[in-house]
């Protein structure tokens, strides 16, 4: 059976409970997912214009204030508490590849897993998978601050100051959650160009970045953020009901539609009101010319008794 075709795949499914949901699409049929690229390809893009205003390499792994402003590091979110870092890092990539790849992944993996639990938890598992990220990062440097000797596997060796950036841990929670609820269904990969299935590419991945991290390899930081969030991602895919909390708030999704009504509706109301001003200035100049006479009139009564006229000829 193909992913497509199973029951969490269907228009309205709403996982956890196995029952199918109605609700209208969110902006012209956007899923959160394709939002979420979006969203991070733009940040990307502002990111690489404000590092070349800065004197840098656009794209480059410097990276510009969006990543200044939202890398997550030990001396930023723990040091000075600045911990919207948990998740900014998430939208933040080190250059071109980078983000392609992840986006990939995001674009082929994340449909599943968001009809699976629906947009909102799928949101707050995709957040939470890239914070538990960063927590297992935290973790594992601060451990080797503890022990206070290099080379030790598992453990971080680094600055303080080191920056993580990029949407990968997220992505891996996303992997992993595939790989739990369709481990046979199949991927093609581009490069190399074989197919997989998802609980064999879960599992290579994951090989790949423990051998990372324990040998404190090229990466162990970004490594070990796959790694926490493939955990996190695992741990909530298999208690769904964890993420039911994020149901309780109101859906605020944007309504083109009503956007659209309302706009109408203050531009007759704004136009009414201009037309009703009107009238009264034309009754008010009218009761002067009949008191007065017209050459009482100054050139901006005239004026407006030109435009008053000219409206009446027109409703006529």
């Amino acid at each position: 059976m193909a992913w497509q075709d199973r029951h969490y795949n269907q228009d309205g499914y709403h996982g956890g409970g196995g029952r199918l949901v109605g609700g209208r699409p969110g902006m012209r049929g956007w899923s959160m997912t394709k939002w979420l690229i979006v969203i991070t390809v733009a940040v990307f893009f502002i990111d690489g214009f404000s590092a070349r205003i800065m004197g840098q390499s656009a794209f480059s792994a410097h990276g510009g204030l969006m990543t200044d402003w939202g890398h997550f590091s030990v001396a930023t979110a723990l040091h000075k508490f600045q911990i919207w870092r948990f998740i900014s890092f998430q939208f933040l990539h080190a250059g071109l590849f980078h983000i392609l790849f992840n986006m990939m992944i995001l674009f082929y993996l994340g449909a599943r897993i968001e009809a699976y639990l629906g947009s909102r938890r799928y949101l707050a598992f995709y957040l939470i998978s890239g914070i538990g990220g960063a927590m297992l990062y935290v973790i594992l440097w601060g451990l080797w601050m503890l022990t206070g000797k290099p080379n030790v596997p598992f453990l971080l060796p680094g600055d303080v100051s080191t920056p993580l950036v990029g949407a990968s841990a997220g992505i891996y929670g996303v992997l992993i959650a595939c790989a739990i609820i369709a481990p046979n269904d199949r991927i093609h990969l581009l490069f190399p160009p074989i197919s997989l299935t998802l609980r064999a590419l879960a599992t290579v991945l994951i090989l790949i970045a423990v051998f990372m991290v324990m040998v404190n390899g090229d990466n162990a930081g970004g490594e070990a953020a796959h790694l926490g969030g493939a955990l996190m991602g695992y741990l909530l895919i298999k208690n769904v009901a964890r993420l039911n909390w994020v149901e309780r708030f109101p859906a605020r999704g944007i309504n083109l539609d009503g956007l659209r009504q309302t706009h109408t509706r203050r531009k007759k109301e704004r136009m009414h009101k201009r037309e009703a001003q009107l009238d009264a200035q034309v009754d008010r100049i009218l009761k002067k010319v009949h008191e007065q006479g017209m050459h009482c009139l100054t050139d901006g009564e005239k004026r407006t008794l030109q435009q008053g006229t000219k409206r009446r000829k027109d409703e006529v």
